[in-house]
């Protein structure tokens, strides 16, 4: 939240979380080997894009997060951020960033 809320005050405008914390028995997370980092409560998704999805990404790194995923695509418009570190035991290398 604290991460979040620098990202918020740097970015300047409104950023509506479209996915926050999912069950592990969320039909997105099903489908995956072990839950994603929406699981543990450490990553969100922000409904943006243009101008805006690029100072998201922009920002993210120097407020905190260290996965940013993103899905710009006519589907689904959004970044994925997560706070995500070594003592997560996660199986996905971080800091890094990826595309949809």
């Amino acid at each position: 939240m604290n991460a979040l809320q620098r990202l918020r005050d740097t970015v300047g405008v409104p950023l509506p979380i479209s996915s926050g914390y999912r069950s592990e028995n969320h039909p997105v997370e099903i489908s995956k080997e072990r839950g994603g980092s929406h699981t543990l409560g450490k990553a969100f998704d922000v409904a943006c894009r243009g101008a805006t999805a690029y100072e998201v990404i922009a920002a993210a790194k120097d407020c905190g997060f260290t996965g940013i995923g993103v899905n710009q695509s006519s589907e689904g418009r959004f970044i994925h951020l997560d706070t995500i570190t070594e003592l997560d035991n996660f199986p996905a290398e971080r800091p890094t960033i990826w595309s949809y």
